[in-house]
């Protein structure tokens, strides 16, 4: 299993300044086409905007694989529009540019290779397919590297020579056959930097980028053959070659310097410096080249970028014994590390969370189209539980008439007594439970059902009347129970504490407009099964008369168990109202206070009008 968090930072200090050539590449898995554009906003305009079909679904690939790697404040929505578009459209194709680039996004924030995997093979099937050549290719690539990733992250040696035979040596293939230039030369920058990262074979690399470097013309993008000529000089440097890394500065800075070019440059700058600080340990031309390389991070905003840079300059002044300036980029760096790593466990927080809002919305939707089927199911429901009424009532009488008959029972008297005795404790028991629980079910339910009336307004006159007369039954059985009372202890009390069951209180409650926030802390399994109990009723009560009477949009219940105490409160933002007033207290408040103090706690309660209402006591806790 690949750990999620943190692998993207440690794939980049394990690989030094050859991780960027690897996602450079990814700049061209759209077949970009700079020319002299410089502004990314431009790009988005006539890739993302332009174009209608399958045209237009190809300038949004090339647009969303260069946003991905710039980071464009656009990435995120853009992305989502497309899901959207998607979902509309039915269009492989446009799945698979999709699910290709999502890949990339997703790995680039969270350092997930393995899912981005899975996106990308995905992906991968459905360009070949569709015999989408350039797509179908560029899928390989990513693959390619992913599977690396992943080894590296996994402490792997890294040397797998299957992703070769399996992916870059295919993707080569295809990409001569289809007889794009470009293409050719995307592919052999990938099995450069395979043999560079994966090998440390630099003879190898060496000899793909320079037929890279051959393959370039004059109509070839200039951004493809300073990647090129980078990446010649990072692995010269990396060699000690001072001859050859200075030429392809050289060649490198003969383009004019545009955004465009800056993470090429900028990062061939920054192996330049290290050059000149481990091999000729020339300090003053080292300093030179890190900082023009941490200047031109800067102004890319590229947050990896500067990170290392920094960290080139800490070691640069090290080298110096210049401790102070040392220290300074060295706490520089390490703010800089800090927030790169927040940032992804931000960002993956957020992806769990909207898959999680994703699946509820997924569900609802389901629920939606099965509503006539459930209509029918609770009619039928209901008139099974009138059938059965009707037959209990009917017994209930011939029972009463025999009784009524029998002469031979000599000890009634004494019986009976006994008997009155013993359910007039059980109907005391029985009728503060079920004040606690099942009327506050079907109030819940009435107020689905009323939910329900207004979501179904456009539905047909029938179906209509069935929702009404259900909604009058359950209003009928309320008042009725309300008289009666009985609750059932919630399934999975025992198993799981007070604190599951108070968390499925508020999952059952999803529906309700009210917005409900469970917050516990302690461990609810040791606690006495009485205790529990009561305060799950108490908690449970509470939620209920915010419901009925308090006009509340949000109501949050907190459960901290420590120190052998359980402090809980039910707090709302509603209508609240006078304590000062004894007549607003009502039965159910009095009860939970009786109940409370029964069990040696201390109850308060605190509300004003227009103030919400907040319900708080403790407990001595019993094991």
């Amino acid at each position: 299993m690949v750990p999620i968090f943190g692998i993207h930072i440690l794939f980049m200090h394990f690989t030094g300044n050859l991780r960027w050539l690897i996602l450079t590449f990814l700049l061209f898995a759209g077949n970009l086409s700079f020319g002299e554009v410089d502004h990314f906003d431009s790009l988005r305009t006539r890739w993302w905007q332009q174009g209608t079909g399958d045209d237009r679904i190809e300038n949004c690939d090339r647009w969303l694989s260069l946003a991905i790697r710039i980071n464009h404040d656009s990435i995120a929505a853009d992305l989502n529009t497309l899901n959207e578009q998607r979902k509309n459209q039915k269009s492989a194709f446009l799945d698979a540019v999709y699910l290709s680039n999502y890949a990339y996004w997703y790995t680039e924030h969270t350092g997930d290779y393995q899912k981005g995997l899975t996106l990308a093979q995905e992906a991968r099937t459905i360009f070949e397919q569709e015999h989408r050549s350039k797509q179908w290719v560029n899928c390989l690539c990513r693959i390619a590297f992913f599977k690396l990733w992943n080894e590296i992250a996994q402490n792997s040696p890294a040397q797998n020579e299957a992703i070769l035979q399996d992916y870059l040596l295919p993707a080569e293939k295809l990409a001569v056959e289809s007889g794009d230039v470009e293409l050719q030369i995307i592919v052999k920058q990938w099995l450069g930097s395979y043999y560079n990262v994966s090998h440390k074979d630099n003879q190898t690399a060496l000899r793909y980028f320079h037929e890279a470097e051959l393959l370039h013309q004059s109509k070839i993008d200039p951004l493809l053959h300073i990647t090129t000529l980078a990446s010649l000089g990072i692995i010269y440097s990396e060699m000690c070659d001072e001859e050859n890394v200075l030429l392809y500065v050289k060649k490198s800075e003969e383009y004019p310097l545009s955004s465009a070019y800056s993470y090429a440059i900028g990062n061939l700058y920054r192996s330049v410096a290290n050059y000149f600080l481990v091999c000729t340990q020339n300090f003053s031309q080292s300093l030179y080249y890190a900082e023009k390389s941490y200047q031109l991070a800067q102004e890319l905003d590229a947050p990896e970028y500067i990170s290392l840079s920094l960290k080139r300059l800490y070691e640069i002044y090290k080298a110096l014994g210049n401790q102070e300036e040392a220290l300074k980029y060295l706490e520089l760096y390490n703010q800089q590390e800090a927030t790169i790593a927040r940032d992804k466990f931000e960002f993956t927080y957020a992806q769990y969370d909207i898959q999680n809002k994703e699946n509820v919305i997924l569900e609802q939707q389901l629920a939606l189209q099965k509503k006539n089927s459930y209509f029918i199911a609770i009619a039928a429901v209901f008139v099974l539980l009138l059938v059965l009424l009707f037959v209990l009532i009917q017994a209930k009488k011939k029972n009463r008439l025999i009784a009524q008959k029998e002469n031979e029972e000599l000890n009634r008297l004494a019986l009976d007594k006994a008997v009155r005795e013993t359910e007039e404790e059980e109907r005391k028991r029985i009728s503060e439970n079920l004040h606690d629980s099942v009327v506050q079910n079907l109030v819940v339910v009435k107020m689905n059902i009323e939910s329900l009336q207004k979501s179904s307004a456009s539905e047909s006159e029938e179906i209509l009347n069935i929702i009404q007369n259900i909604h009058e039954l359950v209003e009928e059985s309320t008042i009725e129970i309300r008289r009666i009372s009985h609750t059932i202890m919630p399934a999975s009390f025992e198993k799981e504490g007070l604190g599951k069951v108070v968390h499925e209180l508020g999952y059952k409650l999803l529906n309700t407009e009210v917005k409900i926030e469970v917050f516990t802390k302690g461990d609810f399994k040791s606690l006495n099964n009485n205790l529990a109990i009561v305060v799950y009723r108490i908690i449970q009560e509470s939620v209920q008369n915010v419901l009925k009477h308090a006009s509340a949009k949000n109501i949050f219940i907190s459960l901290v168990l420590e120190n052998d105490q359980l402090e809980v409160s039910v707090e709302d933002d509603g209508v609240g109202f006078d304590k000062a007033d004894d007549s607003g207290l009502g039965i159910g408040l009095k009860s939970m206070q009786s109940r409370v103090e029964h069990l040696q706690g201390h109850f308060y309660l605190d509300t004003n009008p227009n103030q919400g209402t907040c319900i708080q006591f403790n407990l001595p806790v019993t094991t």
